[in-house]
């Protein structure tokens, strides 16, 4: 193998290996799941994003703050394809709801959204053929 081609494999190793510590993953904030089965992460900020669903379905209410933290963005996918919730509460901490959150969650017949909400992203509540209404806050600037 020639010199340069030995440098740049030491070099990418090095990389891949320092790329992946602790610091790294610290960098990125906290993680885990609620005992209602909420998927959450730590945003740069000190604020929650819901980015997954674990619990049994149902009528589930978004926690409004997790950990002393606001929750306040319900991540792109995180419902995507949950067949188990019937209705959904928004809390008003939530300023976001990321694209495609509630895709295709075809048992959701309600949905409460509060005053705070600032942006729906796109297809957000696409495919649900069983929601009968939804009320869209004033406070909502943005629908994708």
């Amino acid at each position: 193998m020639k010199p340069t081609r030995l440098l740049v494999v030491i070099l990418s190793v090095l990389f891949a290996f320092f790329a992946f510590t602790p610091a790294a993953f610290a960098a990125m904030g906290d993680m885990g799941t609620t005992m209602d089965g909420f998927a959450w992460r730590e945003l740069a900020g000190g604020e929650i994003e819901i980015i997954g669903y674990s619990g049994g379905g149902g009528n589930i209410t978004i926690p409004d703050e997790i950990n002393g933290l606001p929750v306040t963005s319900i991540g792109v996918d995180a419902f995507r394809n949950d067949t188990t919730i019937t209705g959904v509460v928004i809390p008003g901490s939530v300023t976001t709801i990321g694209e495609e959150a509630f895709r295709d969650c075809a048992s959701i017949e309600n949905i409460t959204l509060n005053e705070g909400l600032q942006t729906i992203g796109y297809a957000a509540f696409a495919y649900n053929t069983a929601i009968t209404s939804i009320t869209i806050p004033s406070t909502v600037a943005y629908i994708g």
